[in-house]
């Protein structure tokens, strides 16, 4: 069988699972739940792995893995679907009780994830293919609920605040030679920024607000701190892509009383990870001389969300060609593009060669109140064609093109042990009194 009549095999078996993988994705568009608070999803999307045979195997909580193995030495193409929703409470189809929902499409691509799985398993495609293909379902691609995700960490439930980096700490993609996965939006690939999480919670003493002097106001810290912030963006005046944004957290419980205690979250974003160390950096600095300047304690976490996401080209036009094939004679523009934001796929692309692409079938305001999901099929059943597609093109006969790929991880990407290093500079806890 040529891998163009492999392919067409595939894509029809996808089809006829379509209504079940369509309501797959209808019910968890219902049941949002976000991040390393997935279990619902996770069991369903294991139940569906496990009933093609897969053996599943479980990381970061609710995270897990299936392989597909040909019985055949060669190379391990990861497929990646991602399991949360986000919290967006304005959202007419949130969650009335916790907010969630999927207003970032995330259900689409764990249900694409699973259809491709299923057409790849019911096709009998493993006969014609060499190494492993591994299903990964991935938690918490949103930098949500820091406090939360804290708690998990501490209680060595989970060794990082996001799913991907969670994973490859666990040892999920040890012997994966190239990872893709597709995000509903557009014809396209989305390199993006790194991203570091800050938790910064400044220490006074409270007291009657009509004898300010009895106390000192931590709110006060917290002020110096946001200025200073803000006049920092000037040091970075010529990165274009660099994006540094948080919220107050905590600022006092009345107007009557000097606060004792104020927190806030920080992100900060950059595009290379030199630069995201230096603002992180930086930021500390403004944070510890905030506190000086006020006579308060500082308490400072720093966490890292995501590193910065290089797509490989030659994986994108693997998803390019898969596009071709679907749809022949057409006039997408098909483009790596860079986005401000980030996604913990930039942590697969620091190991192997990476795809983080995307498909149509969504309108709307990424994570805002009016996100809907307008072709469902386009968003579940073609990107699981384009998905396979992708995993034949590297694995087909005795799998050429997935060893140039093996070949690319060991030359041009770095090690685990390298990662965790990187994250390792950009982690820290600091807890300081006030030297007076």
């Amino acid at each position: 069988m040529t891998i163009d009549q492999l392919k067409q095999e595939i894509y029809a078996a996808i089809d006829r699972r379509g209504p079940e993988i369509l309501s797959l994705a209808d019910d968890l568009w219902h049941h949002p739940e976000s991040g390393f608070r997935e279990f619902r999803t996770s069991r369903l999307v294991r139940e569906k792995l496990s009933a093609l045979n897969l053996p599943v195997r479980e990381y970061a909580l609710t995270g897990f893995r299936a392989d597909l193995d040909t019985g055949r030495e060669g190379p391990v193409c990861a497929l990646l679907g991602e399991l949360d929703a986000l919290l967006n409470p304005n959202h007419p189809n949130a969650d009335p009780k916790t907010g969630a929902v999927h207003a970032c499409g995330h259900h689409t691509h764990i249900a694409a994830m699973t259809a491709a799985a299923m057409g790849l398993c019911d096709s009998g495609a493993a006969s014609h293919l060499c190494g492993k293909i591994a299903f990964l379902g991935c938690p918490a691609e949103e930098s949500i609920e820091l406090n939360y995700r804290r708690e998990l960490i501490a209680s060595g439930k989970i060794p990082a605040t996001s799913g991907k980096a969670s994973m490859i700490l666990s040892g999920a993609f040890d012997d994966v030679d190239a990872a893709a996965m597709l995000h509903v939006g557009n014809y396209m690939a989305m390199n993006s920024n790194g991203v570091v999480l800050k938790c910064v919670t400044f220490h006074g003493k409270s007291c009657h607000a009509a004898s300010p002097q009895n106390g000192t106001n931590a709110s006060n810290a917290l002020e110096l701190a946001r200025h200073a912030v803000a006049l920092l963006r000037e040091r970075y005046s010529n990165e274009n892509m660099l994006r540094i944004h948080g919220i107050i957290t905590h600022a006092g419980e009345a107007a009557n009383i000097i606060p004792g205690a104020a927190s806030m979250e920080y992100m900060l974003r950059a595009n290379r990870t030199e630069l995201l160390t230096d603002v992180s950096r930086r930021f500390d600095l403004a944070m510890r001389g905030a506190a000086l300047a006020a006579d308060c304690g500082l308490e400072l976490q720093s966490l890292p969300g995501a590193q910065p996401m290089h797509n490989d080209p030659e994986l994108y036009q693997l998803c390019c060609n898969a596009i071709d094939q679907l749809h022949p004679g057409n006039d997408f523009v098909k483009e790596i593009y860079m986005s401000p934001g980030a996604t913990d796929m930039g942590d697969v692309s620091c190991i192997v060669p990476a795809l983080h692409g995307g498909v149509p079938g969504c309108a709307g305001t990424c994570h805002g109140a009016d996100f809907r999901i307008v072709d469902l099929e386009r968003a579940c059943l073609e990107s699981a064609k384009i998905l396979a597609s992708i995993a034949v093109d590297l694995l087909y006969g005795d799998g050429s093109t997935g060893r140039r790929f093996a070949r690319k991880k060991q030359e041009e990407h770095i090690s685990v042990e390298r990662y965790r290093q990187i994250r390792e500079r950009l982690t820290g806890f600091v807890q300081e009194d006030p030297e007076i």
